[in-house]
């Protein structure tokens, strides 16, 4: 599950990056009624890589590349928004602090930023439907409990994350979840012994509660 999350993380740091740069260029288009001539590219590619590494370093910073924060649409405009108010900031910054860069681009990059805005929504909000439309993981997990509960709850509701919740230990089971904290581990472990030498990854409840929610459930502290 940690595999596919930092694999989903990359498609999005590379989704973003490609936002950006298409951000840039239609910026440019509209700034200036027609298609750039190379010269004024030219001009927009040193001082504006450098404004995108930095953005990727805020979004990082925010959250944004954090699987669980891309379901919530309400969430998810909330965290671009600021992180763009962020990023506009440290771009006037790059263009006050670097003089030699020979453009003061005012209007281009408050277009720039609105522009980038929106790409970036559309692209996560694809992203997040293409992701739950993937086949997923046929998981089972072992113990009871509210926080048992509201795992599976938060599986079933969110297909991104790759695993659908079994009722039963059956045949198909890729992935079993473990509370090691269950007295009910235990009575059951001799079941489970054929699956130790089988295709099927153990994972702890807690691990992946925690990747889930963002937090450590506290049930289990």
């Amino acid at each position: 599950m940690a595999s596919k999350a930092g694999k989903y993380s990359s498609y999005l740091v590379l989704g973003d990056i490609f936002c950006f740069i298409i951000g840039l260029y239609l910026s440019l288009v509209i700034r200036y009624g027609a298609v750039p001539e190379w010269e004024l590219l030219e001009l927009h590619i040193l001082p504006f890589s450098l404004i995108f590494a930095l953005w990727v370093l805020v979004f990082y910073i925010a959250g944004l590349y954090e699987i669980r924060n891309q379901v919530f649409r309400e969430k998810l405009t909330r965290l671009l928004v600021s992180a763009q108010l962020v990023n506009s900031a440290l771009a006037i910054l790059v263009f006050y602090l670097v003089p030699d860069f020979l453009i003061t681009p005012k209007t281009n990059l408050f277009i720039d930023l609105l522009t980038t805005l929106v790409l970036l929504f559309s692209w996560r909000t694809f992203f997040v439907r293409r992701v739950s439309s993937l086949s997923r993981e046929r998981a089972y997990i072992v113990g009871e409990g509210k926080v048992v509960d509201e795992l599976r709850e938060a599986l079933a509701g969110n297909p991104h994350f790759g695993l659908q919740v079994s009722d039963k230990l059956e045949e198909g089971v890729s992935v079993v979840i473990l509370d090691l904290t269950d007295p009910q581990v235990s009575t059951i472990t001799s079941s489970l012994y054929p699956l130790f030498f089988s295709q099927v990854r153990f994972l702890d409840l807690q691990n992946v509660y925690e990747e889930v929610f963002g937090r450590v459930p506290l049930a289990l502290l």
